[in-house]
């Protein structure tokens, strides 16, 4: 017998994603804040101008605000990476709260995106503080160019290359020359309005909210604090925003799960179908392994001098030979190169024979390298073959 399955009807998955989303907005709105010249609170209708309140814990600060730069390290070991970035601190605390994010190691370097926001436009209490172009960032797929307003006019461009953030509020500064500073391709970039900026960071926000968690917490000054009374206001906030996110999270993975396993029930002859291919063609495989005619040994090493040695009596001269294992490279210098391909492909002892590199005019010789393999003795041997019937053939005729 087979379970049927039965669908819950999407409204009721809608309806609480609406429901926990009008939550979270709740929460964002009495904790979060907006600074660009002066403080905003921060919607999905837009930006309006706010004052600090207890319950504000987190402040997004607009590009022309705070130093945005990336550095590259010749190390991959986090530890040690962690002891640049603090070098590269040095000096700067005083003025600056200091925030950075490692990206994935490459050819062993690393890139690291570091923020300087100064201390003086962060108000006290505030324990995150989050740079406006990581946020905006998260929305773009990678060599994307965006070009947006900041609520006092200045225009902003952002890049999301494959292995950082770049960013701009020059005044001076256009786009061509941007995206060509930034190593993106110039295309045509999106565009935000200052109506829209308010909703994209909204959205950046719950793009990336988990990479939130780490790296941009506002370091205490130091000094004896009451953190009892500090994270006392966020209690009430964090358990309902996890208590969402719980929710909204069992509701989509009992969603994906439904669909997913009557997904595999339609299929279900499908894959057994696709089960019994692969078995024949396996079993076809190795019947056809059985007639197949092995010969592994490899061409003698002196044919190399029989089909270069010719070359020698044309006023060629020979750079180097070289073999590894599977193909010959020829370094040379000759009146024409490309006659010496020609006669390299008219060779039978010769396959796939190319060009390595673009031939350089030197005076009045060519030098050039050209690579190819040797032929098995077999096709070689009925090369020639061919060639002596054809031969006798053309005699008989004439």
């Amino acid at each position: 017998m087979h379970r049927r399955i039965v669908k819950k009807p999407e409204y009721e998955f809608k309806l609480k994603y609406k429901t926990i989303n009008t939550i979270i907005d709740k929460v964002l709105t009495s904790t979060t804040l907006y600074y660009s010249d002066g403080l905003y609170s921060l919607s999905e209708s837009g930006f309006s101008a706010a004052e600090i309140r207890k319950t504000t814990k987190l402040l997004i600060v607009a590009r022309h605000h705070y130093i945005e730069r990336t550095i590259s390290l010749p190390i991959t070991i986090k530890k040690d990476i962690k002891a640049a970035v603090e070098f590269e601190f040095e000096g700067l605390r005083d003025e600056f709260q200091l925030f950075y994010k490692i990206a994935q190691p490459s050819d062993g370097k690393c890139q690291v995106m570091i923020w300087q926001v100064p201390k003086a436009i962060i108000p006290k209490g505030i324990m995150m503080v989050l740079p406006e172009s990581y946020l905006l960032a998260s929305l773009l797929k990678p060599n994307q160019l965006l070009r947006y307003q900041s609520l006092q006019g200045r225009q902003v461009m952002l890049a999301n290359t494959l292995t950082h953030i770049s960013s701009s509020a020059s005044r001076h500064q256009t786009m061509a020359i941007f995206a060509q500073a930034s190593g993106v391709s110039l295309t045509e970039p999106i565009e935000y309005s200052i109506a829209q900026l308010s909703l994209q960071i909204y959205n950046g926000l719950f793009a990336c909210w988990q990479q939130l968690a780490s790296g941009f917490w506002v370091t205490p000054e130091a000094s004896k604090r009451d953190w009892k009374t500090l994270l006392k206001p966020l209690m009430i906030p964090t358990i309902v925003g996890s208590v969402a996110y719980l929710a909204l999270s069992s509701a989509f993975v009992t969603y994906q799960l439904q669909s997913v396993e009557n997904e595999i029930e339609e299929q279900k002859d499908a894959i057994n179908s696709v089960l019994n291919l692969q078995n024949q063609i396996a079993q076809l495989s190795q019947q056809l392994a059985q007639f197949e005619t092995v010969n592994q040994q490899p061409p003698p090493l002196w044919r190399i001098w029989q089909i270069l040695s010719p070359y020698y009596t044309q006023g060629v001269t020979v750079k180097f030979i070289r073999y590894n294992d599977e193909q010959v490279y020829f370094s040379g210098e000759a009146p024409s190169a490309s006659n010496i391909l020609e006669s390299m492909l008219d060779n039978p002892m010769v396959l796939h024979p190319e060009f390595t590199t673009a031939v350089r005019k030197q005076t009045d010789n060519e030098s050039f390298i050209i690579r190819f393999s040797l032929a098995p003795l077999a096709s070689t041997d009925n090369s020639t073959v061919n060639r002596t019937a054809n031969s006798a053939s053309t005699t008989e005729h004439k």
